[in-house]
């Protein structure tokens, strides 16, 4: 791979990264930012498993598995697939739209 493709593809994913934790932030499912606004990577964690899904062409169902299994993983609660929804909404509508 030509050094300038990846490091193309290394500012693309720090810049979709950087936008992606915006949408969780706001999401919040845990209610960090009303505890303490100034945390914000509480869910830094699920950067790479949306990223992963997003750049491998994944539905959205298969996103809200990958979503539901890393939140029951790291922060051991579980969420339903209706809690996911408007975050999953969210991420593709950006995906989408990006660029």
């Amino acid at each position: 791979m030509d050094s300038q493709i990846k490091h193309q593809r290394i500012l693309n994913h720090k810049k979709d990264s950087d936008y992606l934790i915006k949408i969780l932030n706001e999401w919040d499912f845990l209610g960090i930012s009303r505890i303490n606004p100034e945390i914000n990577n509480e869910y830094n964690c699920l950067l790479d498993p949306i990223l992963n899904s997003l750049y491998s062409q994944a539905t959205k169902e298969e996103m809200n598995n990958i979503i539901s299994l890393s939140i029951s993983n790291h922060f051991g609660v579980m969420i339903t697939s209706k809690e996911l929804n408007p975050l999953i909404e969210k991420v593709y509508g950006w995906w989408n739209n990006r660029n």
